[in-house]
């Protein structure tokens, strides 16, 4: 079952999504809270120019995201074999997690039956209509 991690920042509701895995370990996605991979060197964190650039404008609350930064380094640096911590947009760690390069897909696998759970939405055509979003 995942597991919602607050991780304010980049948008005031913003979370990662924590998953326990069969070994005990668990897989921490956080999301949108940086977005490369040596942001979470807790020696020296680095971004490149660019995506600094794209993450001050985007974020919400300046002081949230680095102190969840700042968090995330510190569980990197202390908890790396227990917690395999990535982000949703550097392709350095999508390859580490898959096994292969962004812009390959990654092999489908169908669902444990007993993680399935039906969508609310599933049995509409558009389920954007159905959520009343559309």
């Amino acid at each position: 079952m995942p597991h919602w991690v607050p991780l304010p920042g980049r948008t005031h509701g913003h979370a990662g999504v924590a998953i326990r895995r069969d070994d005990g370990s668990w897989a921490l996605n956080a999301g949108d809270a940086y977005f490369y991979h040596q942001e979470m060197d807790a020696k020296d964190p680095y971004c490149t120019p660019g995506l600094r650039f794209y993450q001050t404008m985007v974020e919400k609350d300046r002081r949230a995201r680095f102190a969840n930064q700042r968090r995330l380094r510190a569980l990197h640096s202390h908890k790396s074999d227990e917690v395999q911590l990535f982000c949703s947009h550097d392709p350095l760690e999508f390859a580490r997690l898959t096994g292969h390069p962004m812009g390959v897909s990654a092999p489908v696998r169908p669902a444990r039956a007993a993680q399935a759970s039906p969508s609310p939405y599933s049995a509409h055509p558009h389920p954007e209509t159905a959520a009343g979003i559309a």
